[in-house]
């Protein structure tokens, strides 16, 4: 039989690989409840490239708050499920990724984009009570699942009337509203510009809405000038929900400036998401090191 000492011993090493847990599964704060979301995505099940971005949010992890994984699609059909190309779904692989990237204590609210092929399926789901019902239904169960906080949205279709508007604003409310009684949030990509060049939204709608951030996306590529431009503009609209999207696609002259997170910070931003990381798009050591700076330092 144990000794006394034995087993004191035993339940102490079994609370230090608890608490090593706990430690390793907590997700970094930003000053000032600052967050900084990382995009992720690859259409393939490459196991070698996909952990080399593992290693690589890894050996950054304490630049990030929140991962959105571009897993999930509304489909044609109306129904929840997960993106694909070429009737491939790719979706798939990437929700296995996220919840290995999930084990580094990240708030994790997956992508959800549309089939762009047809903005009238879309329409015509957003107006089916039933439908949206059961997307909603899935989306949560999914959430629940796989420990999601939320999701993200994304769509970008640029020929849509204002009627399409009117109907995904009440979507996106419904949605919102739903995911907010499980503690869970909603946000979205946004244009930026008012109006908006998509969706048949108008910058009213979006204040107005129920989503807790918007992502604006004009402020992708643009230099100093414009850049603070849209972030005034942004905060000015959109107020508390204003959340400021930059692109390392791109040309990433913004994300080498900490005078430009110091000026977001300036404006009200509390929230940061970096498009993306994907394969050949990595983030560079100074990307990195200007999103640690928005998140712990920047005034």
């Amino acid at each position: 039989s144990y000794s006394f000492c034995t087993l004191l011993v035993i339940q102490m090493k079994m609370l230090a690989e608890i608490l090593l847990l706990l430690c390793a599964a907590t997700s970094v704060e930003g000053i000032d409840g600052r967050t900084v979301l990382l995009w992720v995505f690859r259409h393939d099940n490459n196991t070698q490239e996909w952990q080399e971005m593992v290693n690589q949010i890894s050996a950054h992890k304490e630049n990030i708050t929140h991962i959105s994984m571009c897993t999930h699609r509304i489909q044609n059909n109306g129904t929840f499920g997960f993106q694909s190309a070429n009737g491939v779904p790719y979706g798939l692989a990437m929700e296995h990724w996220g919840q290995v990237i999930a084990q580094q204590g990240f708030v994790m609210t997956p992508l959800i984009d549309v089939d762009y092929k047809s903005w009238q399926d879309i329409y015509q789901f957003m107006g089916d009570d039933q439908k949206v019902e059961k997307f909603i239904s899935d989306a949560i169960a999914k959430a629940k699942q796989n420990g999601y906080q939320g999701y993200n949205m994304d769509i970008e279709f640029n020929d849509t009337p204002s009627s399409f508007g009117v109907r995904y604003t009440a979507f996106l409310n419904k949605f919102a509203d739903a995911l907010h009684q499980h503690n869970m949030t909603l946000t979205d990509a946004i244009a930026g510009y008012c109006p908006p060049w998509f969706d048949g939204e108008t910058c009213a709608m979006l204040a107005s809405s129920h989503l807790d951030k918007l992502f604006t996306m004009n402020t992708y590529q643009e230099g100093a000038d414009k850049f603070e431009e849209y972030i005034k503009a942004s905060a000015k609209t959109f107020g508390a929900k204003n959340a400021v999207g930059m692109d390392n696609t791109q040309d990433p002259v913004n994300l080498h400036s900490q005078a430009a997170m110091n000026f977001a910070v300036q404006n009200n931003v509390k929230d940061l998401a970096l498009w993306v990381l994907a394969g050949p798009y990595a983030a560079d050591t100074t990307i990195w090191a200007d999103l640690g700076y928005f998140l712990h330092y920047a005034h």
